[in-house]
């Protein structure tokens, strides 16, 4: 059976109470033995000595009378004597009730006897008297006063002997107190001494545990959790307080290296997600540079289009002077064939900036493409940083609870396991940012790359277009060419240059159309990736307040010493 402190402390007040009882016990047993002696001194004795002074008196009384009756014959004295005699018998009934040794019981028979005799001899006396006065007073002489004064001896031996049992009694009673008052001071001493003994093992047995574990909680308190187990013997309270300010010690010790662990991982996923904001921001700034080049690429496109279109507005007004004036065919031939000439070379540029155009947005959409592929990795990284930040506030929520129970001692590492907990949530808050920045830079990505596309197919529809225009200036140039060396044909070769010349203004108005619809897309995607770059901003902003908030929470968990 576990002997808890409660029954250690009720067993130890309860020895001390029954020690207390029975020394209580012995005392009281005295006591009534003394009591018992002083009644039969004071009482019994007391009583039998006053009884035999009175037989003593009335013995006296007894002569008294009797020679007061012998001078004057008065009735009175006769009436004294027989009054005394009736008290002496009295006297010696009440005392045989009180006597207990046989040889006063015979004593006092003796004296009721000699107190009949004694009476008997005064009748005679008294008889006598009456006759002859002499003679009464010889014969009480002879008789009656011998009678007298045996009696008186008899009780006076009594008394003497009542009143040495009396000083017997009283010594005896003396040497009882003494005893009393020894055994009584023995007991009392062994009392004291075994309820000291018991105190101070009763506090030993509670002040050597409480210090250990007063000097261990200290230590928790200012942070030092190397401390060993302490080891202590009790199987009560005391041991289980012991056992369970070890087990506190110990999780307080695995928690504390839980939570710098996860610190640390924080502080190390803060630095990798700086380093990848950093390379998205780079490679952000490099899709704005590529998108400014495609938009300044398109804008030059725009402006070939309108020289296109200018070139073929003068081939235009060229073909209706052919049809207006044929004597000038030669002058006109050889404007068309500068004039196309010119056009074909600007075509080629058109097709050469288009391809510009064209590599640009795809690399472009690649980098857009890697990108999203970055943020969905900073994603990850940020689920990561979100569980890390729910195990160290769970973590720091368990540390608040064992400090609680600690108590007083806990109250220092409870505010520590706070801020702990604050860190962690704000951990969590910065990662939840964090997430949704990420998400609003994949909605832009996605856009960026749909625009991209979009832009990559009409750049492709416009390369065709311009190729197809460069074959018409081919095909322009050659007639021309052919205008001059068979002006039989011009006729039928201006109206196909008219022809042709009306299909390239029509293909150079969608080229312009095109051209214009790219420069306004990437107008957009340099809207987007601007507003992308302040993302990668704002991410690297908040990468970098995790990483302080992580080095704070290591600086904190840094007190303790594990």
């Amino acid at each position: 059976m576990k002997l808890t402190l409660r029954k250690k402390l009720t067993g130890s007040f309860l020895i001390i109470s029954l020690l207390f009882a029975g020394a209580s016990g012995v005392f009281f047993y005295y006591l009534k033995s003394m009591e018992s002696s002083y009644n039969d001194l004071l009482g019994r004795r007391s009583e039998i000595l006053a009884n035999m002074k009175e037989i003593q008196l009335q013995g006296a009384m007894q002569s008294s009378s009797m020679r007061e009756y012998l001078l004057q014959q008065s009735l009175d004295s006769q009436s004294k004597i027989g009054q005394s005699g009736a008290n002496i018998n009295i006297l010696v009934q009440e005392t045989l009730a009180l006597v207990k040794v046989d040889e006063d019981k015979e004593n006092l028979k003796k004296i009721s006897k000699l107190n009949t005799e004694y009476m008997d001899e005064v009748k005679k006396v008294t008889a006598t008297a009456s006759v002859d006065l002499v003679k009464a007073r010889d014969e009480a002489n002879n008789k009656v006063y011998p009678l007298s004064r045996e009696i008186r001896t008899l009780s006076g031996k009594l008394a003497e002997r009542q009143q040495k049992l009396m000083e017997k009694g009283n010594q005896e009673a003396m040497a009882l107190v003494e005893e009393i008052i020894f055994i009584v001071s023995i007991i009392g001493v062994a009392v004291v001494v075994l309820a000291i003994a018991a105190g101070t093992y009763i506090s030993r047995m509670i002040s050597r545990p409480v210090s250990r574990m007063t000097v261990m909680l200290k230590d928790i308190a200012e942070g030092d959790l190397t401390m060993d187990p302490i080891q202590v013997k009790n199987k009560d309270e005391i041991g289980d307080l012991a056992d369970g300010i070890n087990s506190m010690g110990t999780n307080l010790a695995k928690l504390i290296r839980q939570v710098r662990t996860s610190a640390e991982h924080v502080a190390s996923s803060a630095e990798e997600l700086t380093a990848s904001a950093g390379q998205t921001a780079q490679a952000t700034e490099q899709i704005a540079s590529a998108v400014e080049e495609v938009a300044g690429g398109s804008q030059h496109q725009v402006r070939s289009v309108e020289q296109i279109a200018e070139s073929i507005d003068a081939l235009k007004n060229g073909t209706l002077q052919i049809f207006e004036s044929m004597n000038k065919m030669a002058e006109a031939s050889g404007s068309s064939l500068e004039a196309a000439a010119g056009g074909n070379e600007a075509i080629t540029r058109t097709v050469s900036q288009m391809d510009v155009i064209s590599k640009s947005i795809t690399e472009t959409a690649f980098a857009v493409k890697d990108l999203g592929e970055k943020s969905q990795e900073i994603n990850k990284i940020v689920d990561v940083i979100t569980d890390i930040s729910g195990q160290t506030n769970l973590l720091a929520l368990n540390a608040a609870i064992e400090a609680a129970r600690a108590g007083e001692q806990g109250k220092g590492f409870a505010v520590v396991a706070n801020e702990v907990r604050k860190l962690a949530e704000q951990s969590a808050q910065s990662a939840n940012q964090i997430g949704e920045i990420i998400f609003m830079i994949q909605e832009l990505t996605d856009n960026a790359v749909k625009a991209m596309n979009k832009g990559t197919l009409e750049v492709e529809n416009g390369t065709h277009l311009v190729r197809e225009s460069g074959q018409a200036f081919t095909v322009l140039k050659e007639s021309v060419v052919l205008v001059s060396k068979q002006v039989d044909e011009v006729a039928a070769a201006t109206e196909a240059i008219n022809s042709n010349t009306i299909h390239v203004a029509d293909s150079i108005q969608y080229i312009s159309q095109m051209a214009e619809t790219a420069a306004s897309t990437t107008q957009e995607v340099s809207a987007s990736t601007e507003e992308q770059l302040a993302s990668m901003e704002e991410i690297m902003s908040s990468s970098t307040a995790l990483a302080d908030m992580a080095e704070e929470l290591n600086s904190s968990i840094r007190q303790f010493r594990v």
